[in-house]
């Protein structure tokens, strides 16, 4: 549960760095940041539950595409 709040909160952050302050290298480090930790997120549901993990998948993607 701590990644999925990690995600979550770095989610939330991301918004408000790039759009409302416009500070580009804070929102890259945050994006970067929320990318390894959706990635950590994604392989320690693989070990528990695959499903979760495959569901998660998409997330992954679409912030690495949006990185």
């Amino acid at each position: 549960m701590k990644l999925w709040w990690a995600q979550l909160i770095l989610n939330f952050a991301w918004s408000p760095a790039f759009f409302g302050a416009h500070q580009i290298g804070l929102a890259l480090a945050i994006i970067l940041i929320l990318l390894a930790v959706i990635f950590s997120l994604v392989a320690t549901a693989w070990q528990q539950d695959r499903t979760t993990a495959w569901m998660l998948t998409p997330y992954l993607i679409w912030v690495s595409f949006a990185s």
